[in-house]
């Protein structure tokens, strides 16, 4: 079982963000889940979105299918993480 997920364009990412995201780092962001919640990490160079709220090397406590946007381009795939974590 996998207690994070690193997302971004590099291929030893967990979830792979196509190439023509170029703003999206290769390793973007990492999700985990701490005591039953989301943990979204931003680890890029160029942010990420939160509900429309910059955020840039912060972590937050997010919901199931808050809007996140890596890089105000690529929007977190959802579906993917939930299949990745029980």
């Amino acid at each position: 079982m996998k207690n994070q997920i690193v997302i971004g364009r590099g291929s030893g990412c967990d979830i792979l963000v196509p190439a023509e995201y170029v703003n999206v780092s290769r390793q973007h962001a990492r999700v985990s889940i701490v005591n039953g919640n989301y943990l979204f990490e931003d680890i890029s160079s160029n942010g990420s979105y939160v509900n429309g709220q910059f955020i840039n090397g912060q972590r937050l406590i997010i919901a199931p299918n808050t809007q996140v946007l890596l890089a105000n381009t690529f929007p977190l795939p959802w579906r993917q993480i939930q299949t990745l974590f029980p």
